[in-house]
């Protein structure tokens, strides 16, 4: 008997009542006794009334008494022995919300965009057997038109007859099909739980993100799909019966216009941790998106041997009740043998206990199956199967329940055999379905092994410690989502992403990383994009080559390219997004300005960077569709995307730097493609512009630009908001953003300018625009520059000055004339940055020592006599200068002396080098007197 256990003790004290019941009964019959006694005498009793004698009346209320002490026991669920019943595999309920407004009668996918995510669901649903799956309608209201079933069958009747008649009222409000959904899902279960929201428009004065927050709070995951065009769109529709095109207007008589919230899908998606799926106007792939979003919701099936249950006897106790009470029947009636019969036929038509259906494990029975906070299994027979913990060989392996493997797992963990105990919780976690506290058991266990081995490897190989931390906080995540108020999992999850910190920042995991991280990603988007534009110019050579699909093969390479780019993609936003959460899981105490800024700046990327693979999933999509000029407008975009996400991990200057560089392929671009059009002599010889580059993709990078350096302006002006701290680093950073952000500014408008002529098609008009641009980029960049940098700057220009001086001795006066303004112009924009020099050596001067070096006079005199010559140097140099203007003739009417400008420049350039070696390092030294011996 040591397996006999009741269920639901509590429900003893209900003998109480029935104790109460039999004695008030007692009471009644001794009551009703007395009274005929004085209106009867005895000798008349049993003449004029008929009832049974004393004992029987007795006899009955006791079997009535027994017959409720046997009915507490029944509430009680006794249960004794144990045994194994085989349980069924738990899938994913998934609930399609399908976007039936008139708007999906739009043909730009064929047959129209509704009747095709039709086609696409029903290919979907083959995939999901062994799931429940709903079916919403929505548009300005949602409805469910088929509740969670496994019968697929009776789904696809109904989805054959959805749509726009089946809401009346016109629009698309997406708050409606959520909520709808998190209703049509009920409570909690074991099995995970998504809603595919298929929509091809804006929402309409609803308010879907509070709807989404809702469904996250119940465990409800929603990938979004969105059909249709951002820009927006008019919708055309065929009539059926007539076969007449014509133009869908709303009441008004206005066009209707169909727009894609695509910022507004993903928002809600992101709010579950679920997906955002742009389809566009292109062909659902939800071969795709259940692979990569739905598959991994389904639970694995159970072994076939079952899982461990306990007998109910409960029966028993209601065939004990049932004999008493027809018992107390009976026996007042004084027929024994009818009594006996009736006894028999209860007897044998009475079910026995071993066939009855098993319950599902009580919540109660399963926590006191788990010993501690691990949730140690405890059963007897489980736990003498974790005392065999060397597994008996493959075949005790193979016969094994879900909860031995998990002892197994566990007698592994104590002996530190992290890796063999996170093997055994897995496959116990996969193998344990409905058993929910199994699973969640295996959970945290799995993550104190990956833990434990983080633990381990800290020091002989912290990379990969870090990895299993992290590993080890998603697996406290997924027991925090089986079990909300489990406190342990919520303390050690804090404690794994504290771990990881302190090995993140001992691997120097700053924003460096992840940007080299990012620059590789945004590196292979730039060279598939450059292909991409190689294979449209090979079509425009040759037409007959798509004709024949002999390029089948070079858009499946790419899309398999584009394919891993994106994964990789997502990889870094996952490392992005959990470095984020490291961060986060400091107090404010702890959080140092730095941390908030590095938040600040992993906030930006992921936006950034979501962009990014969304437009990278549409590439992909448009080059297994072989549609190049899309694929390759889109892969563009994407890459533009990755580039404003790793602006936002670059300092000003690095900046700077990039928008240079990216200016000038714009404005080369621009220079070939006018060259192409223009009819000026020697445009003839000029190259013909690549087919992918238009006028349209020219604006659109422009534009690209503009709101870059628009962005970047407003870094400087918020930096500029800021009050400088002590530091003179810090006054000196300050400085040089208020001296920079006028440039700035000055560039978005000149680039503002571009962009509007080349929206005008003249093309000679923007390149001045854009060559302004680029210089007021250098000027702006300049004023970052350090003491050795801005030397280097005064050097190099007034090298080319000096170059620029000794060929024109060939040309005659007039071709040389021709030259003198820009001449001007750059010698004076080198005086000026002599003169910023002076006020930088001033502040360099001004900097005391370091600190190893204060105490030394010897060199404190080394620095002042450095600083002093380079004074000396420096007024040399601007003097040379001020002679070159002056023989340049820099007043008007001014006569211009060639030789003499060209001697004082020879003397500022070498005033100049003579100042650089001072500020130089020896190294810096070495690899400049290499370069100029090669020169």
């Amino acid at each position: 008997m040591s397996d006999f256990r009741f269920a639901e003790p509590g429900w003893i004290h209900l003998v109480w009542g029935v104790l109460v019941f039999t004695a008030l009964l007692f009471w009644l019959e001794r009551r009703g006794g007395g009274a005929l006694s004085q209106l009867v005498s005895s000798a008349l009793q049993d003449r004029l009334v008929r009832r049974p004698t004393s004992w029987r009346r007795g006899a009955r209320i006791v079997l009535l008494g027994l017959a409720g002490v046997c009915l507490v026991i029944a509430l009680m669920r006794p249960q004794l022995g144990i045994r194994h019943v085989a349980a069924q595999r738990v899938g994913a309920e998934i609930m399609i919300a399908l976007d039936v407004s008139k708007s999906m009668l739009a043909e730009d996918v064929a047959p129209n965009r509704l009747d095709r995510a039709k086609a696409e669901i029903v290919d979907l649903l083959g995939y999901l057997e062994g799931d429940q799956v709903g079916l919403i309608a929505f548009a300005g209201r949602a409805t469910v038109v088929a509740p969670l079933t496994p019968d697929f069958s009776f789904l696809r009747l109904v989805l054959e007859g959805v749509g726009p008649h089946t809401i009346a009222r016109g629009g698309t409000r997406l708050e409606e099909p959520i909520r709808k959904a998190v209703q049509g899902f009920g409570a909690a279960g074991d099995g995970s739980r998504a809603v595919l929201l298929i929509t091809d428009g804006e929402d309409q004065g609803s308010f879907p993100l509070d709807a989404a927050k809702e469904a996250a709070e119940a465990g409800v995951v929603i990938i979004a799909i969105g059909f249709g065009d951002e820009a927006g769109s008019e919708i055309y529709i065929t009539d059926r019966d007539t076969g007449a095109r014509q133009l869908l207007r709303d009441s008004d008589g206005r066009p209707v216009s169909s727009r894609l919230d695509g910022d507004l899908l993903r928002d809600i998606a992101m709010a579950t941790s679920g997906a955002y799926v742009p389809a566009g106007t292109g062909v659902l792939d939800l071969e795709s998106i259940y692979r990569q979003h739905i598959e991994g919701l389904m639970v694995g099936q159970l072994d076939p041997r079952g899982r461990t249950v306990r007998d109910e006897a409960y029966q028993w106790a209601v065939l004990g009740a049932l004999v008493f009470l027809v018992s107390s029947v009976v026996i007042t009636s004084g027929t024994a043998g009818a009594s006996a019969a009736l006894l028999v036929l209860l007897w044998i038509s009475a079910p026995s206990p071993s066939t009855a259906q098993p319950t599902a494990p009580d919540p109660a029975e399963a926590a006191s199956s788990f010993d501690g906070d691990r949730g140690e299994a405890a059963d007897a027979e489980g736990s003498s199967d974790a005392a065999d913990t060397d597994g008996g060989g493959e075949s005790a392996k193979d016969s094994a329940t879900p909860r031995e493997v998990y002892n197994r797992g566990v007698a592994a963990l104590e002996r530190e055999e992290f890796d063999e105990a996170g093997s055994l919780f897995e496959r116990a976690r996969r193998e344990a379905a409905d058993d929910s506290e199994l699973r969640f058991a295996a959970s945290y266990d799995l993550a104190l092994s990956f833990a434990g081995r983080a633990g381990r490897l800290e020091e002989e190989s912290p990379e990969e410690a870090l990895q299993a931390y992290y590993t080890a906080a998603d697996w406290f995540r997924d027991a925090i989502a089986q079990r909300p108020d489990h406190e342990d999992s919520r303390a050690n999850l804090e404690v794994a992403l504290r771990s990881a910190l302190l090995v993140a920042d001992r691997l120097q995991r700053k924003p460096e990383g992840i940007r080299a991280s990012l620059e590789e990603l945004a590196s292979g988007q730039r060279e598939l994009v450059g292909d991409l534009g190689g294979l449209l110019q090979l079509l425009a050579d040759d037409p007959e080559i798509f004709a024949a699909d002999r390029l089948h093969r070079e858009f499946r390479v790419r899309a398999t390219s584009q394919r891993a780019l994106l994964s990789d993609g997502d990889r870094l936003a996952r490392e992005i997004d959990t470095e984020r959460e490291l961060i986060a899981s400091k107090s404010e105490e702890e959080r140092t300005p730095e941390d908030q800024m590095r938040a600040n700046q992993f906030e930006a990327v992921l936006h950034y960077l979501h962009r990014g693979r969304e437009k990278m999933g549409a590439t992909r999509r448009q080059l297994r569709q072989r549609q190049g000029s899309r694929a390759y407008t889109r892969g563009s975009d994407a890459l533009d995307e990755l580039k404003r996400a790793l602006d936002q991990l670059r300092d000003p200057a690095q900046l700077l730097d990039v928008l240079m560089r990216d200016a000038k392929e714009v404005a080369n671009g621009t220079g070939v493609l006018a060259a192409s059009q223009s009819g000026l002599p020697g445009a003839a010889a000029a190259p013909s512009a690549p087919v992918w580059l238009t006028a349209e993709s020219l604006q659109l990078a422009e534009q690209r630009i503009v709101e870059r350096i628009e962005e970047l302006d407003q870094r400087l002006l918020a930096g500029l908001q800021q009050e400088p701290g002590p530091d003179p680093a810090a006054e000196e950073m300050l400085a040089a953003v208020r001296d920079a952000e006028p440039f700035v500014a000055s560039a978005q408008g000149h680039f503002e300018t571009a962009v509007a002529s080349i929206e005008a098609s003249d093309l000679q008009s923007a390149l001045p625009a854009q060559m302004e641009g680029i210089i007021a980029l250098g000027d702006a960049r300049e004023r970052f520059l350090d003491l050795p940098g801005l030397i280097e700057a005064a050097y190099t220009d007034e090298k080319t000055l000096g170059q620029v001086l000794s060929a024109l001795d060939e040309h005659p006066e007039a071709t040389r004339k021709e030259f003198l303004p820009t001449l001007r112009e750059v010698q004076q924009r080198n005086i000026d940055r002599a003169e910023r020099l002076e006020a930088k050596l001033a502040t360099e001067a001004a900097k005391p020592l370091p600190p190893e070096q204060a105490e030394d006079p010897e060199a404190q005199e080394i620095r002042k006599q450095r600083f002093d010559l380079a004074g000396q140097l420096l007024t040399l140099t601007l003097g040379q200068m001020d002679q070159v203007q002056i023989a340049l003739g820099s007043e008007a009417g001014s006569a211009v002396s060639w030789p003499e400008a060209g001697h004082a420049t020879t003397a500022a350039i070498g005033y100049l080098e003579s100042l650089r070696r001072l500020f130089f390092s020896i190294t810096e030294l070495i690899r400049d007197a290499a370069r100029q011996q090669l020169e």
